[in-house]
């Protein structure tokens, strides 16, 4: 290769960075001639000069062009010109400055100083300088992203999904590529409001807010899970609520989560850490449990946030503290799905509101006995059909305060074709023998009459007995947490006076002569 002195071969690299416009270490003919011919348009004559319109030649059949033939080229330009290297290190930087404002001109995309600082966004965010940025760093990653762009921008509503996607390879680490594809989607919306000058000074402000000495502050703890081969296999989206339950040691460690405190904040964080890092879906939820010292044989669920957070952080510190974390009961989380958190009507004027859009028409039943206790009939099949007025009932006991682990219910409804508020019925059930049973709820979903799709979701869970439940041979010790997804095809039709709905049972048509439906037609 010929000889050439330190500043031209530095400003070579850098004119030939400005048309690598993927920063991939590589020229793409196409992309060249589309900055060349943009050029012409301004100067015809500085084209001539360059000669660049003959590059086509020393691209390979693939259409690339690598840095030793673009080297080559400029320095017999140089001497076609009779240029010194003084003189054409001058021109090869106002060729730069073209080039840079030019790409501003062609978007997001083609903007150098935006590519540039995500590419020092990535450096920082790989805090071990492994070429990746792995599930930790990727935490810390979406945070600093999604808090800074909402502080800087104002922006409330950013799509999460986007920060789980980014993962293309599904390897469990982002890699220069996938991060560079990741940050422009989320940029883009910002394009309509922002120029691309203002993108790159956020992206600046990002990068100071880059946390330092995270390497220093992580917390190891090993992760254990009562059904490690329904994780690690994959075999279902969801952990299946039959699958058979292991004895009190059958937990086994499937992977290891390094915490830093100061950057995970919520255990949705640290949620968010083990989907990327197991490959689930975005919207997953689970149970997480810790054990407050290797002496304390609970169980006990991961604090959400806040002071009751931190200080289990605090007992992972200790000579004492057990440095582990459980986790069970893989589900969609609701709320990540889109979903809407089912509120229970007490005002009696919305009440009355409400009783006034029900027909008195019963389009479904979902019935917790069957479902859970007697595992009959989950999961739930078929899709219910819900007019206007018509309602899906959802019964289950009130409190079980009966029972010695009494469970925590939620419902969430997906769709605008269902009534999000419900009314709370109280049913009082005689029995002949044994103690009084508890209150059962009735919760009625009531159709709106818009055409559509929606779903409903109810849960009900123990989890917060885990220790207590896990070794006696409780029904509900295999799963301590238990969620029906039902699906409702939402109608305008309004039902005839008289006339009878149909009934599913858990998803199913049931023939409605009979009292209780037992078989379907």
């Amino acid at each position: 290769m010929p000889t050439i002195g330190p500043d031209l071969e530095k400003r070579l690299a850098a004119f030939f960075d400005v048309y690598d416009i993927d920063g991939n270490g590589d020229i793409d003919i196409s992309e060249f001639n589309k900055i060349e011919v943009r050029l012409e348009v301004q100067s015809s004559e500085a084209s001539k000069m360059w000669g660049l319109g003959g590059m086509d030649a020393d691209a390979d059949p693939a259409g690339t062009i690598f840095y030793d033939q673009f080297r080559t080229r400029m320095i017999r330009i140089m001497h076609m010109a009779s240029l010194s290297e003084e003189i054409f290190v001058q021109k090869i930087n106002e060729r730069i400055n073209m080039i840079v404002s030019e790409r501003k001109l062609m978007g997001l995309n083609y903007h150098y100083g935006i590519r540039c600082m995500i590419q020092k966004l990535f450096r920082a965010f790989d805090a071990d300088n492994g070429g990746e940025i792995e599930a930790e760093e990727w935490i810390v990653a979406t945070k600093v992203i999604a808090d800074g762009l909402k502080e800087l921008t104002h922006t409330e509503d950013l799509d999460m999904s986007k920060y789980h996607g980014a993962d293309d390879s599904g390897d469990g680490n982002i890699d220069p590529d996938e991060f560079m594809e990741f940050m422009y989607s989320v940029l883009e919306p910002f394009g309509e409001k922002y120029s691309g000058d203002e993108i790159e000074e956020i992206l600046k402000q990002l990068l100071g807010m880059v946390p330092t000495g995270s390497a220093q502050r992580m917390i190891k703890l090993p992760l254990f899970a009562a059904f490690p081969d329904v994780v690690l296999n994959r075999k279902n989206e969801w952990q299946h609520p039959n699958q058979k339950a292991k004895s009190c040691d059958g937990w086994e460690e499937i992977t290891e989560l390094a915490i830093d405190p100061v950057v995970m904040k919520t255990a949705r964080d640290i949620k968010q850490m083990i989907a990327i890092k197991l490959a689930l879906p975005y919207a997953t939820e689970m149970s997480l449990f810790y054990r407050a010292s290797a002496t304390d044989p609970v169980f006990r669920l991961l604090p959400e946030e806040g002071d009751e957070l931190r200080d289990v952080f605090k007992t992972f510190h200790k000579s004492t503290g057990v440095k582990q974390l459980w986790v069970k009961n893989f589900r969609v989380a609701p709320l990540l799905a889109g979903c809407k958190k089912v509120e229970v009507i007490t005002d009696e004027e919305k009440i009355e509101e409400i009783q006034k859009k029900m027909s008195g028409q019963r389009a479904g039943v979902l019935d917790f006995e069957d479902l859970v206790h007697k595992k009959g009939d989950y999961p739930i099949k078929g899709t219910m059909k819900i007019g206007l007025g018509e309602q899906v009932m959802c019964e289950f006991p009130a409190s079980n305060m009966n029972q010695k682990y009494p469970y925590r219910v939620e419902a969430y409804v997906k769709g605008d074709g269902l009534i999000t508020g419900v009314v709370e019925e109280r049913l009082e059930k005689t029995v002949k023998k044994g103690p009084p049973p508890d209150f059962s709820l009735r919760w009625s979903f009531v159709g709106e009459g818009k055409p559509g799709d929606a779903k409903i979701i109810v849960e009900i869970g123990w989890d917060q007995y885990e220790h207590e439940m896990e070794c006696t041979d409780n029904p509900y010790r295999n799963e301590t947490v238990f969620q029906f997804l039902a699906d409702v095809q939402c109608t305008e039709e309004a039902p005839k006076p008289g006339s009878k709905s149909n009934v599913y049972w858990h998803g199913l048509i049931w023939d409605g002569n009979q009292t209780k439906a037992s078989k379907p037609k």
